[in-house]
C-alpha cells in the first residue's frame, strides 16, 4: 500500500516540473481534450538533428509508431499523436510528401475516431501497406470493457491513390483475451495480405502470422518462432517490410524486421532491433540492436517503434525523450 502511494506521489511530481505535461494531464484527468491552442502554446520549441516535424491534428506535434510506403511517386506516412502518452489522441493519421523530410498532413486527419470518449478507448499502431492502385492502412481500436479488460480489433481501411478518400473501415481480426498489438502487414501480387502481429499478455509477446484474402476472409493463422530474443525481453511493437523496404511483392522475398522488446521486470526498459525472415516468415531471427546517435541516445528515456524508409538505408527512429514528448527522427542504420 506504502509502495502504490510512493509511486502516485513521485507520478505526480514528475508532472508538477513539466508543465506543458501537468496541463495536459489536467485535461485528462476531467476526460476532455486539449484546447487546440493552448496545444499550440504548449508544444515542444526544440528539435533534433534530421526531426520529421508531423503538424498533428490536436496541435502537439508528438507521434508515434510510424510505417512508411512509397506510391504514386510520393511517401506515405501513418502515425498516431500521443503527447505525453496519452492515448485520448491517439488516432490514425495520414502525412504524404515527395521528400521524407517534407510532409503534409492529410485533409481528413485523422481518418478515423473511436465513437465515444472514455478513458481505454483509442486507436492506435497504424500500419501502412499498398498494391498498385490502393492503399490500406490497419490499425488496432480498443476498447475497455465493464469487467475492466479490453477487447481489442484490427480494421482496415483503403483509399484509392487517384481521390485520396479513405473507405468505411472493415474488421480483419478481433480478441477479448490476448491483447492484440502492433499488426505489420505486407501483399503479395495474388492480394493475400500476410498480417504479423503480437498477441501480449502476461509478459509473453507471441509472435502471430495470420493471411488474408482480398475479401479480408481468414485463410490461416499461426504462432511463429523468432530466435534471439534477449533474456528476460518479450516483442511487443514491429515493423515489416520485403526486400528495399517495400510492402509489396510479386514473388517470395526476403522480410526484414524492427522490433522493439520491453523488458518483464522494467516497464519502460525497450530495445529496439533488426530482424530477418523469408516469406511466409514461419521462423524470424532477431539480428541486432539499433544504436542511434549520441544526440539522441543521451536525451531519450527509451526506443519506441521504428519503421523503414522505403528505398532507402535510412528509418523512422521513434523515441521518448526526458520531457517525456514523444518524437520522431530519420536516422541511418548505423552498424
Amino acid at each position: 500500500m506504502i509502495i502504490q502511494y510512493l509511486k502516485k506521489v513521485v507520478m505526480i511530481a514528475k508532472r508538477i516540473i513539466n508543465p506543458p505535461f501537468f496541463v495536459y494531464s489536467l485535461f485528462h484527468y476531467f476526460k476532455c481534450e486539449i484546447p487546440f491552442l493552448i496545444a499550440l502554446c504548449l508544444r515542444s520549441k526544440d528539435s533534433y538533428l534530421n526531426e520529421i516535424v508531423f503538424f498533428t491534428y490536436d496541435g502537439s506535434n508528438q507521434v508515434v509508431h510510424p510505417d512508411c510506403i512509397y506510391l504514386g511517386e510520393k511517401y506515405w506516412v501513418a502515425v498516431t499523436p500521443y503527447p505525453f502518452g496519452l492515448e485520448e489522441y491517439e488516432n490514425p493519421s495520414i502525412y504524404t510528401g515527395e521528400k521524407i523530410e517534407n510532409l503534409f498532413a492529410c485533409n481528413n486527419n485523422p481518418i478515423k475516431k473511436p465513437h465515444h470518449y472514455e478513458f481505454g478507448c483509442h486507436l492506435s499502431d497504424p500500419c501502412l501497406c499498398n498494391d498498385q492502385e490502393y492503399v490500406y492502412c490497419i490499425y488496432r481500436d480498443t476498447k475497455r470493457k465493464a469487467d475492466g479488460s479490453n477487447w481489442n480489433g484490427i480494421y482496415i481501411m483503403k483509399c484509392s491513390i487517384l481521390n485520396e478518400c479513405w473507405e468505411v473501415p472493415k474488421l480483419l481480426l478481433q480478441s477479448d483475451v490476448d491483447p492484440i498489438l502492433s499488426p505489420a502487414v505486407v501483399i503479395t501480387k495474388d492480394q493475400r495480405i500476410h498480417m504479423f502481429h503480437v498477441n501480449a499478455n502476461k509478459y509473453r509477446g507471441k509472435l502471430m502470422y495470420t493471411v488474408f484474402n482480398r475479401e479480408n476472409e481468414m485463410l490461416e493463422q499461426k504462432e511463429l518462432i523468432c530466435k534471439g530474443i534477449p533474456e528476460n525481453y518479450f516483442i511487443w511493437h514491429i515493423g515489416i517490410s520485403f526486400e528495399g523496404n517495400l510492402k509489396f511483392s510479386e514473388k517470395e522475398n526476403k522480410l526484414n524486421g524492427l522490433f522493439l522488446v520491453r523488458n518483464i521486470y522494467e516497464k519502460s526498459d525497450f530495445r529496439l532491433y533488426t530482424s530477418l525472415s523469408i516469406l511466409p516468415g514461419m521462423e524470424w531471427s532477431i539480428e541486432k540492436r539499433v544504436n542511434p546517435p549520441e544526440e539522441i541516445s543521451k536525451k531519450q528515456i527509451y526506443p519506441y517503434k521504428s519503421s523503414f524508409i522505403p528505398n532507402s538505408t535510412d528509418i523512422l527512429y521513434g523515441f521518448k525523450d526526458k520531457k517525456n514528448r514523444f518524437r520522431i527522427v530519420k536516422m541511418k542504420m548505423r552498424n
